[in-house]
């Protein structure tokens, strides 16, 4: 498992690329924080944890600065580090 004990954020995970990003990492094995503007992000966090991985969703504005600085902040205060990030959002 490429990403076993790795804490990684995906934006843009609601669909697309971000979710299937989030879908493979998931399945090699990483911890994840997904992010989108979309609450169809939590749709892909309880698809992840049904198949027997670890993941959170947050609802996100990528292009707030203020948004973006306090998912962080909820990401290192949930797991205490950062391993990986895909900024897979577009906007």
């Amino acid at each position: 498992m490429i990403f076993k004990n790795k804490v990684c954020i995906v934006t843009g995970a609601a669909s697309g690329i971000g979710r299937a990003t989030a879908v493979s990492f998931a399945r090699e094995g990483a911890t994840l924080v997904l992010a989108d503007i979309s609450e169809s992000v939590f749709e892909v966090a309880d698809i992840i944890g049904k198949e027997g991985g670890e993941a959170t969703a947050e609802i996100i504005d990528i292009s707030d600065e203020t948004s973006v600085s306090d998912l962080l902040k909820v990401t290192t205060a949930k797991f205490g580090r950062l391993d990986c990030a895909v900024n897979s959002a577009g906007i």
